[in-house]
């Protein structure tokens, strides 16, 4: 898969629509490695359900660097996102 496609399902995460944004997610977790920067710009976004989606996609994706840069998140004051970094590094560190 190519950035630009990449791009475009980092986009539809803000989209309106859950389904989509869970599909998008999805698919950035199975594209691996080459999601990992994108991804790791949108733990930050300002929509917490972006963040919540980007980490679960991190957690999907495999890559075991994404566990050091989700570590931070663990005590996020956001429930939501401290529960999918916990959930992701688990699922990372399974995979390693």
């Amino acid at each position: 898969m190519d950035t630009t496609d990449i791009d475009e399902l980092v986009s539809l995460l803000s989209h309106q629509d859950t389904e989509t944004r869970w599909r998008a997610a999805s698919a950035l977790g199975a594209c691996g490695d080459a999601a990992l920067e994108p991804l790791l710009k949108k733990v930050y976004d300002d929509d917490p359900n972006v963040r919540v989606l980007s980490i679960w996609a991190l957690g999907k994706s495999g890559n075991p660097q994404a566990a050091w840069h989700l570590e931070r998140f663990v005590r996020d004051e956001n429930f939501l996102i401290a529960m999918a970094s916990e959930g992701a590094i688990s699922r990372l560190s399974r995979k390693a």
